[in-house]
């Protein structure tokens, strides 16, 4: 796919009310994300950027992804939360391009780091 085709079979797959099913066809990928195809001729920074001017910033691994159900045999770089999707691009083992869609490992209610800081806050509040 050439990066016109690619923006558009992404944007596709990142509202799970729409045609967003995410099975892989790619043989011996788990469930819950799609590889999608990237021309030979793209280079990881050209899909990034484009990508950057139409979700904005992205996470990078320095600052920290978003939990992704991948393994690590992508070099993942790069990706952006959209509801309870995630948008990823980095390098396979070849050093080709790679972009998927991917449903986000959501964190159960009540947990995480977020209701950590509330059970804190929560905590130390003192009624007279």
């Amino acid at each position: 796919m050439d990066l016109a085709e690619l923006a558009k079979a992404v944007s596709r797959l990142k509202y799970p009310q729409d045609e967003g099913d995410l099975t892989c066809d790619e043989p011996g990928h788990p469930d819950g994300h799609t590889c999608l195809p990237v021309s030979a001729d793209l280079d990881v920074d050209d899909v990034v950027e484009a990508f950057g001017e139409r979700y904005r910033d992205p996470r990078t691994r320095t600052y920290g992804l978003p939990p992704l159900p991948f393994d690590d045999r992508i070099g993942w770089t790069h990706a952006w939360s959209r509801f309870a999707r995630a948008i990823a691009v980095g390098r396979g083992p070849d050093v080709r391009p790679v972009v998927a869609v991917a449903e986000r490992n959501m964190p159960a209610a009540g947990t995480g780091r977020l209701a950590a800081i509330v059970s804190t806050v929560i905590g130390s509040v003192r009624v007279p």
